[in-house]
């Protein structure tokens, strides 16, 4: 089907326009990672400042998108709690451990 033309539907200009718009409040950039994930950067302030992307792997949605922000409020309930920075490996030994205390 070479030489064919696509055109953008209405729903797909509009997801596009506001995409850009998030985009540019937000100072983010989307790129492709080393190992086929899709790296998000949201700058806040200098673009020189080192920042650990968010990634997703080849593909995402918004379930994606929420069991990450989900494992963030448990990360930071977790250091809140502990005065410790961990890995989510550490937060389900932990949560096991108060389930068997109970």
């Amino acid at each position: 089907m070479s030489g064919m033309i696509h055109l953008l539907t209405t729903k797909e200009t509009l997801f596009l326009t506001k995409l850009a718009a998030l985009l540019k409040e937000y100072d983010a950039v989307f790129s492709h990672g080393l190992h086929d994930e899709i790296d998000i950067m949201v700058y806040e302030g200098q673009e020189n400042t080192e920042r650990i992307p968010i990634s997703f792997h080849d593909s995402f949605d918004e379930n994606e998108i929420f069991e990450l922000l989900t494992e963030n409020s448990m990360q930071i309930d977790f250091i809140a709690k502990t005065k410790k920075v961990w890995v989510f490996s550490d937060i389900e030994q932990n949560e096991s451990n108060i389930r068997d205390d109970e």
